[in-house]
């Protein structure tokens, strides 16, 4: 099936096994992936920053939501 879809947000728990897999996935696939770092979380604050540090190495856009 041919799709128009060429890029996907991205948000998720356990940011770094499933969001992390999930996001090299379709990087392989060649989708532009933007990953909405306010939305993706781990067990533990290590892990979740370790991985969010991992994915500005890739090619994918990483941005926070701010609300006023």
């Amino acid at each position: 099936m041919v799709s128009d879809i060429n890029s996907v947000m991205i948000c998720g728990i356990e940011n770094h096994v499933c969001v992390q897999n999930t996001v090299l996935d379709l990087l392989e696939d060649n989708f532009d992936v933007h990953l909405i770092a306010d939305a993706c979380s781990s067990r533990s604050m290590t892990d979740r920053f370790t991985s969010l540090a991992f994915h500005l190495h890739l090619i994918l856009f990483v941005f926070q939501f701010k609300t006023t």
